[in-house]
């Protein structure tokens, strides 16, 4: 009994001294809405997730219907498209580019549940310096050095998404005249996996998986390594009157982004205060007005599509 009490009184100073008012959906609580958004420039389309929001052990008590998102740019609102809806979760699609320095502003609503907001500027984008090497049949590693901002700002937080796709084609003359065929699917990375020692996160970003890093501010640049699934173009067929490839294409794009994304999927815990039961099991980390969830604007840049390492070249149309 004397030792928990040693422990409890160690740790009183520090919690009196990093008091936090944070304010959490408690039971009996209003609805409100939890929104999550990307916003930044080498995009066709930015992607807003809405799903509503219940009390702390209050149930599900009825359906939310009206769940709406709004974005405007710089002051003039964006034609906004219903992408997807699994369950209350929808996924609104704002068709678009945005740039450095665009002003982005989104809302959210639902029947009977109060707007919420967030606003936020696009920052640039980062020189990307990316190598690559084939590392056995099924692996590539990727090395990149990302340069710190001369921005003043106190922390600097990255986030590095890689996408594949593969291309199917085939061309056929049996019929006497040559048809040609060709179907792009964006695949799933079968493997995601940071070989440095710097700390990380991995998380979902616009439904890809992706890395999230906090850059030491002692060095003027950092180096991030990782190794990623890798699918080696092949050839399905080859007669005197049929060729059928597929081919598989990669981008690595890295995104400058706000700190609060990074706290957002990474919040700070202290051992010691969990410990003790002092503080809560999460922390409201968002810059939603009115809601939950998170805005992030970041600055984009892109590898752009790249092929394998012994590609078959494209059989055209």
């Amino acid at each position: 009994m004397k030792r928990i009490l040693v422990i409890l009184l160690g740790v009183l100073p520090l919690a009196a001294s990093c008091e936090k008012e944070i304010a959490y959906p408690i039971k009996g609580g209003d609805r409100s809405l939890l929104v999550e958004c990307i916003a930044s420039n080498g995009t066709d389309t930015t992607f807003i997730s809405v799903q509503p929001t219940y009390p702390i052990g209050g149930g599900r008590e009825g359906a939310v219907h009206g769940l709406s998102a709004a974005m405007s740019v710089n002051g003039k609102e964006r034609d906004v498209e219903l992408v997807s809806r699994d369950g209350e979760i929808c996924v609104f699609g704002v068709p678009g580019q945005l740039g450095q320095g665009d002003a982005v502003r989104v809302d959210a609503w639902a029947d009977g549940i109060a707007r919420v907001s967030a606003s936020g500027v696009v920052p640039a984008a980062l020189q990307l310096d990316c190598e690559r090497s084939l590392e056995d049949d099924n692996l590539i590693r990727y090395r990149m050095v990302v340069r710190r901002p001369d921005d003043g700002a106190s922390r600097h937080c990255y986030a590095v998404l890689l996408r594949s796709i593969s291309i199917a084609e085939e061309a056929m003359w049996y019929s006497g005249v040559r048809e040609y065929t060709c179907d792009t699917l964006e695949q799933r990375v079968s493997y995601f996996n940071v070989v440095a020692e710097q700390p990380y996160t991995l998380c979902t970003l616009e439904g890809r998986p992706a890395m999230l890093f906090e850059a030491d501010e002692n060095s003027p640049s950092m180096e991030i390594v990782f190794d990623a699934g890798y699918d080696e173009d092949c050839v399905y067929a080859a007669t005197p009157t049929d060729t059928s490839i597929v081919r598989y294409m990669y981008d690595v794009q890295l995104l400058n982004v706000p700190p609060l994304l990074y706290d957002y999927y990474n919040p700070p815990v202290s051992d010691v205060l969990l410990g003790a039961g002092l503080v809560p099991p999460f922390v409201n980390f968002s810059n939603i007005d009115g809601g939950y969830g998170i805005l992030a604007c970041a600055g984009r840049s892109s590898t752009g599509w790249t092929p394998g390492f012994d590609p078959l070249p494209p059989l055209g149309q």
